[in-house]
């Protein structure tokens, strides 16, 4: 077990890294786990990494697990951390066109933790695959909260709505940050069948950015295209 974060860098400068930092360590506390450096030192051990694989866009994946230890649960472990970094690879332009969402039965498990436990968003990935999707909704009930790698939005009458049992995103905050200057932004569940009747959808993360959701389930969303806000906000 253990948290992670994924990170990249703009013209060789770390990109929110405060806010990711940030994160992670909650996410550790929240799971009993404890890092065995400060933040301040493991942001000097993420730029060494990124300068001496000689990147300037790099995408970054920082993982601490548990550590080493005997099997079983709740063993004594001396936790321990890791960083890859590689070149960024920018994502193909045609989803920044749209793209198409299936609505999953799975859902994820404490959500507000960033944990490495991943079998809910593989299996919903999985599924959204099968089916032809760029990626899953998660469901709870009657209602969704985000995707398996993402934050989701939806706009309707100038009203930007999202979940709030969900990731705490980083872009995702951005973009409730830039939302609020030009219109109202409502933090609630969001129910499956409302997500039809839309005007705009879109995803958040950190490497991707934004990217508009042009269909769900088979269902266009608005006319079919990126939607004005959405532009707006990218």
């Amino acid at each position: 077990d253990g948290v992670f974060e994924t990170l990249r860098t703009y013209y060789g400068k770390l990109f929110m890294i405060d806010e990711h930092l940030n994160r992670l360590y909650l996410s550790a506390k929240q799971m009993q786990l404890v890092i065995p450096i400060t933040k301040q030192q493991m942001k000097k051990e993420i730029e060494k990494t990124v300068t001496k694989n000689k990147l300037v866009e790099a995408y970054i994946r920082l993982t601490v697990t548990r550590g080493i230890g005997e099997l079983g649960l709740l063993r004594d472990c001396k936790p321990q951390f890791f960083i890859i970094a590689k070149e960024f690879v920018v994502y193909d332009k045609i989803i920044y066109d749209g793209v198409s969402l299936i609505i999953s039965e799975y859902s994820r498990t404490l959500p507000k933790i960033k944990s490495i436990n991943f079998l809910a968003n593989i299996l919903a990935a999985h599924e959204a695959r099968e089916k032809k999707a760029f990626d899953a909704l998660f469901s709870d009930g009657d209602y969704i909260t985000e995707c398996t790698t993402s934050n989701f939005f939806g706009i309707k009458n100038n009203v930007l709505i999202t979940s709030p049992d969900v990731l705490d995103g980083i872009t995702r905050n951005i973009v409730l940050n830039l939302a609020k200057k030009y219109l109202s932004v409502e933090i609630r569940k969001i129910r499956k069948d409302e997500v039809f009747s839309y005007d705009e959808c879109f995803l958040t993360n950190t490497s991707m950015e934004i990217v508009p959701v042009v269909k769900i389930d088979a269902m266009i969303i608005g006319n079919g295209k990126i939607g004005r806000i959405t532009q707006q906000l990218y």
